[in-house]
C-alpha cells in the first residue's frame, strides 16, 4: 500500500454546475483535449502589491509558514487494494479562434489506483464570449464554434473525453520521492525547472516559475505531509511573493490568497489555511501585456508588460482552475464509454 497525504476533501458548494489549475497544466496525467461551454467573464479588483524581486512581504513568510505548520500536521492514508484517489477539477481558460476569443469551462475527474489503472473523464461545462464584439466577430465569420477535437457544445451531458487506463498509465504522484528538508527541496525543484531562459531571466520570473510548479504539485497529487509542508516553506523563501488577504472560489470556499506577479500577469493560489489544501489557481493581467505572453520562458524587453507608474492596476481575470476534490474513494463510478 502506498502512503499518501489526505488533503482534507473540502465540502464543495455546488455553483451553477460550476467545475474546477490551473489554469491547470496537462502533463502527467492529461487527457485529451477539451470541448466548450459557458464561462463568466469576471473583472475583480485586484489588491496592489510588490512586483519584480525584493524581499518577501513579512506577511506573506507569516503566511506560508503558517500554511506550512498546517499541512505537517494532516493526517496520511493508505491507498489499499481497490481505492482510487479521486481528483476534480474545473477550469476556465481563454481560447483565441481567429477573430474571436471564448471563454471556455471544462470539468475533469479522474479516478487512479496505486497501480496507475483508473478512469478518467473531461466534460464541456461552459462556453461564451469574452465581449459582444468577439460574438460579432464570429458571426461574421460564419464559423462553426470548435475548441479541440470536439465541435458540438453540450454533447447531450455525455463526457468530451473519457476511457479506461492501463496499469502505469496514470499516477498519484506520491510527493514522497521528494526531500523533506527545505534546503534539498529548493535545490531539487531549481535543478528541475531554473535552467536556460529562466536562469537566465528575472528574479521575478524565476519566482513565477517555482511558485507555479510548487502549487501544481500542492494542488494536483497528495504526498506525505512533511514533504506537503517542506513545498509551502520553500515558497515563503522566494523574493517578491505576495500575502493578498482572504478570497472566496468559484465554489464559495474561503481562503487565503497568494500571489507572484511576473510582466504583466499575476499567479494567485487560494489556499484552505485550515488543512493546506490548494482550493483554487487564478491569473489576472495587471499589466499591459507581454510580449511573451503569461507562460512563456525568455525575458521581455525593458518596459515591456509594465505600467508607468508602477504599480498594478485592477486587472481582468484570465483563467482560473477550481479544485473540487481529491480523496480516496473504494470504488469506480458508473462509466459507460459513449465519448471518444
Amino acid at each position: 500500500m502506498s502512503e499518501i497525504t489526505r488533503p482534507v476533501s473540502p465540502k464543495a458548494r455546488p455553483a451553477h454546475g460550476m467545475p474546477t489549475h490551473t489554469w491547470q497544466h496537462s502533463r502527467k496525467t492529461s487527457f485529451a483535449a477539451v470541448a466548450a461551454v459557458l464561462t463568466l467573464l469576471l473583472v475583480v479588483p485586484i489588491v496592489l502589491g510588490s512586483r519584480d524581486g525584493g524581499a518577501p512581504t513579512a506577511s506573506a513568510r507569516e503566511v506560508l509558514t503558517q500554511l506550512a505548520q498546517v499541512s505537517a500536521a494532516q493526517p496520511a492514508l493508505s491507498l489499499g487494494q481497490g481505492q482510487y484517489l479521486d481528483h476534480k477539477s474545473i477550469t476556465m481558460h481563454r481560447v483565441q479562434q481567429g477573430s474571436y476569443t471564448l471563454l471556455v469551462t471544462t470539468s475533469r475527474e479522474t479516478w487512479v489506483a496505486s497501480n496507475g489503472t483508473g478512469l478518467q473523464e473531461e466534460h464541456a461545462v461552459d462556453v461564451s464570449f469574452e465581449s459582444p464584439a468577439d460574438k460579432a466577430a464570429w458571426e461574421q465569420s460564419g464559423e462553426r464554434l470548435i475548441w479541440g477535437n470536439f465541435s458540438n457544445l453540450g454533447l447531450n451531458g455525455q463526457p468530451s473525453v473519457c476511457n479506461y487506463t492501463t496499469p502505469g498509465q496514470l499516477s498519484t504522484e506520491n510527493l514522497d520521492s521528494l526531500p523533506s528538508d527545505p534546503d534539498a527541496l529548493e535545490q531539487a525543484l531549481r535543478a528541475e525547472i531554473i535552467h536556460g531562459d529562466i536562469a537566465a531571466s528575472s528574479q521575478a520570473k524565476q519566482t513565477s516559475t517555482m511558485f507555479e510548479e510548487i502549487g501544481y504539485k500542492l494542488a494536483n497529487y497528495p504526498g506525505p505531509p512533511q514533504q506537503r509542508s517542506a513545498l509551502f516553506q520553500v515558497l515563503a523563501r522566494q523574493p517578491g511573493i505576495e500575502a493578498l488577504g482572504s478570497r472566496t472560489d468559484h465554489l464559495g470556499r474561503s481562503g487565503t490568497d497568494i500571489g507572484s506577479t511576473w510582466y504583466g500577469v499575476r499567479s494567485e493560489m487560494i489556499v484552505d489555511p485550515a488543512t493546506g489544501q490548494v482550493l483554487e489557481f487564478r491569473a489576472y493581467q495587471v499589466d499591459p501585456p507581454s510580449s511573451l505572453g503569461s507562460g512563456m520562458d525568455g525575458t521581455p524587453s525593458p518596459g515591456v508588460g509594465l505600467n508607468t507608474d508602477g504599480v498594478d492596476d485592477p486587472g481582468t481575470l484570465l483563467r482560473w482552475s477550481t479544485m473540487v476534490r481529491m480523496d480516496v474513494v473504494n470504488s469506480l463510478p458508473p462509466f459507460t464509454p459513449t465519448c471518444g
